[in-house]
């Protein structure tokens, strides 16, 4: 970067100039600034005025010193001392040449930050596997995978996780609901339940279904065939969940099933950890509407 280039131009130059302006002990910081006009060159640093109190001498004069021990660099034009003290730096093309020289060096890893040592998961998009994605969800699609590359190219080592619920009330309603439309296809004429799922992908989960076992799950009882109808058809959604974003250009690393954490009683776990850590506070929601 030419910044930090001119910036150790700077460093150098001020080490330089410091004895002759009878500065000792620590120097300042440098700072580049970008001047308002053109002609006022391409960078600038008020350093001179930081220093001029210490030196004990008018900006202007600090600011000359400087300029007089400023390093020669096939990218610095020239220097000039300006208003009330200030540094002007003008450049060459040279550096923007070697900016592209890097480019063309390291391709497609051009950018990117040495690894950090640091790992980070990402977690998004996590729609539940209730039926397909549709445009609704591509804005987390594109946030999450963006927030990944940023992190992946600033040195972390990345984890892209989705987490699906696959467990509770919604997911029973879906598997009851895909299991009505297999009973239809199996000559059972069955309603889908009024808080179900009527898409018209449910007809093609239950068809799939049906054409699979070959009616097999009908001759179950209710309480054994509906779980599996369930896992079943959940697997299929995320199947179509998984192609859609990879047209959409995302990926994932792991596919993380709730059920599964309850299961395990990971989730259970893991309140009690956030519990007795103090990091848990439980709040109290009061009905105020009126009455």
């Amino acid at each position: 970067m030419i910044e930090e280039r001119l910036l150790a131009l700077i460093r150098a130059a001020l080490e330089a100039a410091a004895p002759a302006l009878g500065i000792d002990g620590e120097l300042p910081e440098p700072e580049l600034l970008a001047p308002r006009q053109k002609d006022h060159g391409d960078f600038a640093t008020n350093v001179a005025l930081a220093l001029a109190s210490r030196a004990g001498r008018p900006p202007r004069e600090v600011a000359e010193a400087i300029r007089e021990a400023f390093p020669e660099a096939p990218y610095v034009e020239r220097v000039e001392v300006a208003g009330p003290g200030f540094l002007n730096l003008f450049v060459t093309h040279e550096w923007l040449y070697d900016a592209l020289r890097d480019v063309v060096e390291r391709g497609s890893g051009f950018g990117r930050a040495e690894p950090n040592g640091k790992r980070v998961q990402v977690e998004f998009v996590s729609a539940n596997p209730t039926g397909p994605l549709h445009v609704g969800h591509a804005r987390n699609a594109v946030l999450g995978d963006a927030i990944a590359r940023l992190l992946e190219n600033a040195g972390w080592s990345v984890e892209r996780e989705y987490y699906y619920n696959d467990a509770g009330g919604q997911m029973d309603r879906f598997g009851a609901s895909v299991e009505a439309r297999y009973l239809t296809h199996c000559g059972i004429d069955t309603e889908i339940p009024e808080d179900g799922y009527h898409g018209a992908y449910i007809d093609e989960l239950a068809l799939d279904l049906h054409l699979e076992d070959g009616g097999a799950y009908a001759e179950m009882s209710p309480a054994d065939r509906l779980p599996l109808i369930r896992q079943a058809s959940a697997e299929r959604v995320l199947r179509w969940i998984d192609r859609t974003l990879e047209r959409f250009g995302v990926t994932f690393d792991t596919y993380t099933s709730e059920a599964s954490l309850m299961e395990k009683g990971e989730i259970d776990e893991a309140i009690r950890r956030l519990r007795e850590a103090g990091a848990i506070e439980m709040l109290l929601w009061h009905d105020r509407r009126p009455r």
